[in-house]
């Protein structure tokens, strides 16, 4: 988020684009690496971690067709 943040947000250099192309941006940025991490079979997501905990045998790595994701910002 803050490298985000420092992109779109703090920056002059993409100042012409609009807050909901901005967000959009973030939400597609936030899209890819869950999915990536969904598939990535070398590190235990929220999914395998309960599956283990309930006796399911699962491989490390998340279910790629159960993310969502949710972008918001806030003004003060």
């Amino acid at each position: 988020m803050n490298e985000w943040e420092e992109t779109y947000i703090n920056s002059t250099i993409n100042i012409s684009l609009s807050n909901d192309k901005k967000l959009k941006i973030l939400t597609n940025y936030l899209i890819e690496k869950s999915r990536n991490y969904s598939l990535d079979t070398s590190r235990d997501s929220p999914f395998s971690l309960l599956a283990k905990d309930n006796d399911i045998l699962w491989n490390l790595g998340g279910k790629p067709d159960d993310t969502v994701i949710m972008v918001a910002r806030i003004h003060k």
